[in-house]
């Protein structure tokens, strides 16, 4: 079983970058030093609850998510897709929904 410390850090770093954020970003938003984030991260360190809070609020995901033992990175990408197409028409949606499903089903029948 994977020790929280590392969960939460690696959790931490996956949300952070996927956000683009470098690490003095978040650790300003958070109101809390780049060392300190840094310790987080790997492990070194375990942030209290409401630190974990305002982590989570910055990144913006549940504080749950970033305890989760057994994150699927297929979620964040789905969460960023979402992300993107959020506020978009409906059209837009439906269009960008239909090239990719005739792109995968393309790839599907190139590795056959």
């Amino acid at each position: 079983m994977s020790d929280i410390k590392t969960v939460i850090g690696n959790n931490i770093v996956l949300f952070r970058k996927a956000k683009k954020l470098t690490q003095q970003a978040l650790a300003d938003v958070v109101n809390t030093t780049e060392s300190y984030l840094g310790h987080v991260e790997r492990g070194q360190r375990i942030p209290s609850l409401r630190m974990l809070c305002n982590i989570a609020s910055a990144l913006e995901v549940s504080p749950a998510e970033l305890l989760n033992l057994s994150f699927d990175p297929h979620s964040l990408e789905l969460r960023k897709l979402i992300s993107t197409l959020s506020g978009k028409n409906i059209e837009s949606i439906r269009f960008i929904n239909e090239v990719t499903d005739a792109y995968l089903k393309s790839i599907e029948t190139q590795q056959r």
